[in-house]
């Protein structure tokens, strides 16, 4: 039945009473549309609309024998209602008018009495009508709130809600965003870039970062297999991670603090991988090219290098696209604290074509590679902030909201 309301039109009012005047149909059409825009606008626009057909019923033909050949004929036309209209000074004195004597059924009043209706029956049935319509349009209210109501509490895809986090003064500032594309859930912890009104220093010390909301990468199940030491990870003090990521509508920011038994990096340019080094893979089509499984123009694999902190300076390298002038416009600082290191990294939105906004997201994943062997140029253990992550493959990253 709510279905048939919301979708398919009322019956015909002349299966029910044949008997009500021309127009009344259309009046009730337009009162239960079933687009807003279509119904009146104001109940005095409908009440306008039926007194018009009233006034059209009192003055239509009514059958009677044939007038008397010395009465004078007349033709009046029956009105066809097509519109609500607000009648006008010369319809509304033509419509309340006496009918011409060949047509009036009851004789003439006296003076200052009012003419006694000849259609009583017709005007009980047009008040009921009125009490119908009333009915009609509160069921079809009703019915609309709740599937409105149903509509907002459904979606065909899954989402992801932000919620804000505390502040401090002089951190970055943060606002609600959600996210209504697709997900991958799981794929690790959910990353949130958070919104800089003063873009932080790229330095290598932190200083500007709010430190309670990094992703921490410590655990077995964060080993990517397949590397000379990946059974041999000696846990959270040999190798693991903390990142904190930011935006402003120039730059994404990223801030690591890395704790590393053993600091070794001997290697520059597209060989960085080979030494201590932090990755970064972004995907910024989340949604539009969401169950690809090989990367295109809109992924980016990026190489942060902290250097050796003696002759090898921090550096950054794209291996999706190795454009000298976009290598060069990532900044990137370090600093060492024993073996273990800080680093930070500023990459312009233009260098990633992508336009950022709050709440928009982007696939995202951060990896940590190790090398321990003093003077060595491999790579030999990776932790990931993606459990199931798989080389050049988006679906297997993570997801990172715009804040």
């Amino acid at each position: 039945m709510l279905r048939a309301q919301l979708n398919e039109p009322p019956p015909p009012l002349s299966r029910f009473n044949r008997s009500l005047p021309i127009g009344t149909q259309a009046v009730l059409d337009r009162a239960l549309a079933k687009r807003p825009a279509d119904r009146f606008a104001t109940a005095n626009g409908m009440i306008e609309a039926l007194n018009i057909v009233a006034q059209h019923a009192a003055g239509s033909p009514i059958a009677q024998p044939p007038p008397r050949p010395a009465a004078p004929s007349s033709n009046v036309p029956s009105p066809v209602y097509q519109q609500p209209v607000k009648p006008t000074p010369a319809q509304v004195s033509r419509s309340v008018s006496p009918a011409p004597p060949a047509r009036r059924l009851t004789p003439l009043p006296p003076q200052g009495q009012p003419a006694r209706s000849s259609n009583l029956g017709l005007w009980i049935a047009f008040l009921g009508l009125l009490l119908l319509i009333a009915a009609l349009i509160a069921y079809l209210v009703l019915a609309g709130q709740t599937n409105t109501s149903g509509a907002s509490g459904s979606s065909a895809t899954p989402t992801h809600n932000v919620t804000a986090q505390n502040v401090t003064p002089g951190q970055p500032t943060v606002t609600p965003a959600v996210y209504n594309g697709p997900l991958r859930p799981r794929n690790g912890p959910d990353y949130t870039g958070l919104h800089f009104d003063t873009p932080p220093v790229i330095d290598g010390k932190l200083n500007e970062w709010q430190k309670d909301s990094g992703i921490v990468v410590n655990a077995a199940i964060n080993l990517i297999p397949g590397l000379p030491r990946s059974n041999k990870w000696g846990g959270p003090g040999d190798l693991s991670g903390i990142s904190y990521e930011g935006w402003d509508a120039q730059n994404f920011y990223l801030a690591v603090s890395v704790t590393d038994n053993v600091h070794v990096q001997t290697s520059t340019g597209g060989d960085l991988y080979k030494g201590d080094h932090v990755e970064l893979w972004l995907d910024t089509d989340l949604a539009g090219d969401f169950n690809s499984t090989a990367m295109d123009g809109d992924d980016y694999q990026i190489g942060l290098s902290p250097g050796d902190f003696a002759n090898i300076h921090p550096e950054a390298y794209i291996w999706t696209n190795r454009d000298p002038a976009l290598i060069a416009s990532i900044k990137v600082a370090a600093t060492a604290r024993g073996s273990d290191y800080l680093l930070e990294a500023a990459i312009p939105w233009t260098t990633l074509n992508f336009q950022p906004a709050a709440g928009k997201a982007l696939g995202f994943d951060i990896d940590y590679s190790d090398t321990d062997t003093p003077g060595a140029a491999v790579q030999e253990l990776m932790l990931s902030s993606s459990p199931h992550r798989s080389y050049n493959d988006p679906t297997s990253w993570g997801n990172l909201f715009l804040k």
